[in-house]
C-alpha cells in the first residue's frame, strides 16, 4: 500500500488544505517503542435504558434497523469479529475490543463464548460506553451515582459474556464527572474521547504520551481534562498524532468509499506519531474499527483485506524494527504506571509535544544572548472558516505543548465568524487564560486582502463592494473577541518600510486609536524594543521575519543565524497565518523544536513590551505612510509578491537563482537605507533575470 503524496491531494480534498507528507525515516528506535492496538468498537445497537435510571429513562419498543437482538445481525458480527481476530493474530497482534449491550447480553442469552476466546488469545475486553443509549436522553443531568451503577451493571453482563476482567473504557464524553463515576465502577483507563455533537476530538488531546486527567471534559472546555494530575485515578490514552481533529468520522465523509485511502491517512498519522517518540516517555497509537467496517461488503473474496494489507505494509516492518510493539490498552496503561515510579514528579507533556523531537545533540548554542522571541500569527481576512478555524487551534495546541505563548492577530471577519459560536469564543477564552495574546490584524487599504474597514471617506474605498464601515466599527468588533482583555497589539500591513529598523512608519488616518505595540516586517526580526511618538502617546514597535513553508528554502536558516548573533537585549519575532500551518504543521513546528533546543522561551509581544528594561529601548521617528504617494505601498508590496513567485517558479525548473538573490539581497539593503526607488529598480531587475532564465 503506497503512502505517496496522492494520499494528502485526496485527503484534505474537500477542506482546500494540503499538508506535506513527512519524513520517510521516523525517529522512534527500540529504546522508544510506540506501543501500539487496534480498537474495536462494538455500538449499541437495539440498546434500551437501563432500568436503573427510572422512568425517565425514555425506553421504547424495538425499533427497525441494525439490533443485535435479531439473530442474523448478531451472528454476522461474531464472524466478522472473529475474522478481523484471526487477520490480527496473524500479525501478530492485540485488540481492545470494546464491547456493551445488547451484544452482551445476547452473548450471554445464546451462550456465545466469543469474548471469552478473545481473552484467552491476548486480546483485552473492555466496555465501550454510549451513555444515550443507556442511561436515556437526559444523562448529563444525572447523579454521579447513577452513572456509576449503570456502567457497573454494564460491566458485570461483559463478564457473565465470558470477559474476566474490564479496566478500559470509552465513552461519556461530555460529562464532567465521567472520570469520578468511572473509577467508582471499577474502571482505571480511558482513550477516544471526542465530541459527538460534532465528530471531533480536541486538538489538545492529540498527543502519544498518556497523563492522568486532572479533571471531566465538557462540550466547551478540555482544559482539566488535558491536564496532568498525578493523583488523578484514572489513565487517558491518547490516540495519536493526526492532521485532522476529524480523523474518526472523516472515513464517512470524503473517505467513503474509498477505504485503502483512508488507511493511507493512517499510515502518514502513525509515521507522525513514530517521529514524536521519546525515549524518556510512555509512547502510544491506536486505530479504532467498528463491528463489521471495513469488511469490504458481504460478497467480499478478502473479508477486511484493506486491515490485512495495512498490517503487512505499514506495521510489520516496524515491529520487525522494533519501532513499534503490540501492546493492549491495560498494557499501555500499565507501562505508563511503571513509567510514573521511575520518575516520580514528572508530568509526561513537560517540555514535549505532539511532534517534538529530543533536542538534536549537535545542536548548536547561541554565540551572542538567547534572546527573547515571539510568535505572532496573522489571521486572514478571507480566511474566516471551519477549515481554518480547525487549523489555528492545531496550531495553538502545538504551542501548547511546546509552552510557546502565541499573539494571535485577527482581522475582523474572523470576530464575526467566533463570537456568535458559544463553542469558539469559549475556546479563545481558555487561550487567553493560559496566556496567550489576542490582538489586531489590520489588511488596511493598499493591501491585496483589504479587510473592508478605513476612516477615509473617499468614494473609492467607501463604494468599494468590500467596504464594511470605519476603523473604530472594526475595533468595536475585534474588542468582543479579546473581552475582558483589552487589545493593544497590532500589525498592520503592508508598509513601505517592511524592515526598516530606523523608523517607525504609520498610516495616519487609519491607525486605530487604544494601539500602543506595534509590529511588522518581512526580512529583519531581530532589534532592540522601538518607541515613537504617535498621536502624543508613546508607541512600541518590534519586527517580525515572514516565516512560511513556501518562502526560500534557506530562509528558516537565516532565522536561527540571526537567533545565533543575536546581543543581549534584542528580541527575534517571526510571524505566520493559519492557512501556513495547516499546509504543514511540521514545517512550522521546526521553530518550535528549534526554540526548545536552544532554551529560548516563546512570549506574547505584550508581554516582552512590559517586561522590557526601559533604559534598551531605542527611539526612532515616526513617518506618515502616504497612501498613493511616489513611495506608494501597494506597488512595493506588489513587486515583491512577483520576485516571490518568480522565484519559486525558478528553483521548481532547478535553476540557477543566485544572482537574482544577490539583486534582492541589495534592494533589500536599498529598502532599509531608505532609498525605495532604488530598491524597486533592483527587485524588477532581480524579477526580469528569473522570468528570462525560464524561457528556452
Amino acid at each position: 500500500m503506497k503512502t505517496s503524496s496522492r494520499l494528502l491531494a485526496i485527503s484534505l480534498a474537500a477542506a482546500a488544505v494540503h499538508l506535506p507528507l513527512l519524513a520517510a525515516e521516523p525517529a522512534a528506535t527500540s529504546d522508544a517503542p510506540l506501543l501500539f492496538c487496534i480498537g474495536v468498537h462494538v455500538e449499541p445497537m437495539g440498546a434500551q435504558p437501563s432500568a436503573l435510571v427510572g422512568e425517565n429513562a425514555g425506553r421504547m419498543p424495538p425499533q427497525p434497523g441494525p439490533d443485535y437482538n435479531r439473530g442474523p445481525f448478531f451472528r454476522r458480527h461474531v464472524a466478522d469479529l472473529q475474522a478481523l481476530a484471526a487477520i490480527t493474530g496473524k500479525h501478530g497482534g492485540k485488540m481492545t475490543v470494546q464491547v456493551q449491550t445488547p451484544f452482551t447480553s445476547v452473548c450471554v442469552k445464546t451462550g456465545e463464548r466469543i469474548l471469552a476466546d478473545f481473552e484467552k488469545r491476548g486480546h483485552e475486553i473492555a466496555l465501550h460506553f454510549h451513555e444515550d443509549a443507556h442511561l436515556g436522553r437526559n444523562g448529563g443531568a444525572l447523579p454521579v451515582e447513577t452513572w456509576t451503577a449503570v456502567m457497573k451493571e454494564e460491566i458485570e453482563i461483559i463478564k457473565k459474556a465470558g470477559a474476566t476482567r474490564v479496566r478500559y473504557w470509552s465513552g461519556g464524553n461530555l460529562y464532567p464527572d465521567v472520570l469520578k463515576a468511572a473509577a467508582a465502577a471499577g474502571l482505571d483507563v480511558m482513550s477516544d474521547h471526542k465530541n459527538p455533537r460534532v465528530q471531533r476530538t480536541f486538538p489538545e488531546l492529540l498527543n502519544i504520551h498518556p497523563w492522568r486527567p486532572a479533571g471531566g471534559p465538557t462540550a466547551e472546555d478540555i482544559a482539566a481534562f488535558a491536564k496532568h494530575d498525578p493523583a488523578g485515578k484514572i489513565v487517558y490514552l491518547p490516540d495519536g498524532i493526526f492532521t485532522r481533529t476529524d480523523f474518526n468520522s472523516m472515513r464517512r465523509t470524503e473517505f467513503a468509499g474509498s477505504e485503502a485511502k483512508y488507511f493511507d491517512f493512517l499510515a502518514d498519522s502513525l509515521r507522525a506519531s513514530l517521529k514524536a517518540a521519546r525515549a524518556d516517555r510512555v509512547n502510544v497509537f491506536h486505530i479504532t474499527v467498528h463491528a463489521g467496517e471495513f469488511r469490504g461488503g458481504p460478497d467480499a473474496e478478502q473479508p477486511f483485506g484493506v486491515i490485512d494489507r495495512w498490517l503487512t505494509d505499514a506495521v510489520d516492518p516496524l515491529v520487525k524494527a522494533g519501532k513499534v510493539k503490540w501492546a493492549t490498552f491495560a498494557e499501555m496503561a500499565d507501562a505508563f504506571r511503571a513509567w510514573e515510579k521511575k520518575n516520580p514528579g514528572v508530568d509526561p507533556h513537560a517540555t514535549t509535544a505532539a511532534a517534538a523531537v529530543p533536542a538534536s545533540a549537535g545542536a548548536e548554542p547561541p554565540k551572542g544572548g538567547t534572546p527573547t522571541t515571539f510568535f505572532a500569527v496573522h489571521c486572514e481576512a478571507g480566511t474566516a472558516n471551519p477549515v481554518m478555524w480547525d487549523a489555528l487551534t492545531r496550531f495553538v495546541a502545538m504551542a501548547d505543548r511546546y509552552s510557546a505563548k502565541l499573539t494571535l492577530m485577527f482581522n475582523p471577519q474572523w470576530a464575526e465568524f467566533i463570537c456568535p459560536d458559544k463553542e469558539r469564543f469559549d475556546r479563545v477564552k481558555s487561550w487567553q487564560k493560559n496566556g496567550h495574546e489576542v490582538a489586531v490584524h489590520y489588511h488596511n487599504i493598499v493591501h491585496g486582502d483589504w479587510n473592508g474597514h478605513t476612516n477615509r471617506q473617499d468614494e473609492r474605498y467607501t463604494r468599494d463592494r468590500r467596504y464594511r464601515g470605519t476603523v473604530p466599527e472594526m475595533m468595536a468588533s475585534l474588542q468582543k473577541l479579546a473581552a475582558p482583555d483589552t487589545m493593544l497589539t497590532m500589525c498592520m500591513g503592508p508598509d513601505a518600510r517592511w524592515d526598516s529598523l530606523n523608523e517607525v512608519e504609520i498610516d495616519e488616518a487609519d491607525y486605530p486609536d487604544g494601539i500602543v505595540y506595534d509590529v511588522d516586517g518581512m526580512d529583519v526580526g531581530l532589534t532592540r524594543l522601538m518607541k515613537t511618538k504617535f498621536k502624543g502617546r508613546d508607541l512600541f514597535h518590534l519586527k517580525h521575519h515572514f516565516f512560511a513553508p513556501d518562502r526560500r528554502a534557506e530562509h528558516l536558516d537565516k532565522i536561527k543565524e540571526e537567533f545565533r548573533r543575536a546581543k543581549p537585549g534584542e528580541v527575534l519575532g517571526v510571524v505566520t497565518h493559519e492557512a501556513d500551518f495547516a499546509r504543514s504543521p511540521e514545517f512550522i513546528e521546526q521553530w518550535f523544536q528549534f526554540c526548545q533546543e536552544n532554551k529560548a522561551d516563546i512570549k506574547t509581544v505584550r508581554e516582552i513590551v512590559r517586561s522590557y528594561p526601559p533604559d534598551k529601548v531605542v527611539e526612532v521617528p515616526c513617518v506618515r505612510q502616504e497612501v498613493g504617494s511616489p513611495r506608494k505601498p501597494e506597488a512595493i508590496f506588489a513587486k515583491v509578491r512577483r520576485f516571490q513567485g518568480a522565484l519559486r517558479a525558478a528553483k521548481e525548473k532547478g535553476l540557477d537563482t543566485s544572482a537574482a538573490e544577490e539583486l534582492d539581497r541589495k534592494s533589500r539593503e536599498a529598502a532599509r537605507g531608505g532609498d525605495h526607488e532604488e530598491a524597486g529598480r533592483l527587485l524588477d531587475k532581480a524579477t526580469e533575470l528569473l522570468e528570462r532564465s525560464k524561457k528556452p
